[in-house]
């Protein structure tokens, strides 16, 4: 009676590979960043050393120019051309209170909104929608660095941030800032938009 059961234990070692897969742990957390991109909510940061006043601004584009995507027809290219031109015409911005301060370099960034390159190899492959996932469309950004040369940098006293009345989306500017070693930092509104050093 010598049955051969031996033999068949080979099905024991079947691979358990198939098992080991884990498809789960890809999970995008892209919408973790969304926390930060609050509608109506702006930041900016003031640094004044010696006579040099350097301004750097970023807030949503949609307090800007009431949207967050590629500006795909003629009038929001417009729009957006409009606004850029806004943001690099520094007297219409700020007004300085306390001494001179003249513009010497600014710089405005709205390619989140206008230039289609940095995409173009996510979408040729093939014409997938899920290649924007994280291609950051709904958070675009617009950027803008200001330098000032003021006839004494210690002197300032405020800024009256005048971009409210030209940005009615923009409701809270959260601004940080330096001067002559201080610091300090202050949430300014259409009601408050006056930045005071102290």
């Amino acid at each position: 009676k010598d049955h051969h059961e031996e033999e068949h234990h080979e099905e024991d070692h079947h691979d358990k590979d198939h098992h080991e897969e884990e498809h789960h742990d890809k999970d995008h957390h892209e919408e973790e960043h969304h926390g930060a991109h609050l509608h109506g909510y702006a930041e900016m940061a003031v640094v004044i050393e010696n006579n040099v006043l350097e301004i750097s601004f970023k807030s949503p584009s949609a307090n800007i120019v009431g949207f967050e995507h590629k500006a795909s027809t003629k009038a929001q290219i417009k729009q957006v051309e409009a606004a850029k031109m806004l943001l690099e015409t520094t007297q219409k911005l700020f007004s300085f209170k306390g001494t001179q301060c003249s513009s010497k370099d600014t710089n405005v960034e709205v390619s989140a909104l206008l230039d289609d390159h940095f995409e173009g190899e996510k979408n040729t492959s093939d014409g997938h929608e899920d290649h924007h996932d994280g291609a950051g469309e709904t958070h675009s950004d617009i950027e803008a660095t200001y330098k000032f040369a003021c006839d004494n940098g210690l002197m300032v006293e405020s800024i009256d941030m005048l971009l409210f009345s030209h940005f009615p989306g923009l409701e809270t500017l959260k601004v940080d800032w330096i001067k002559g070693g201080r610091q300090g930092s202050s949430k300014l509104s259409q009601g408050a938009k006056y930045l005071e050093f102290r």
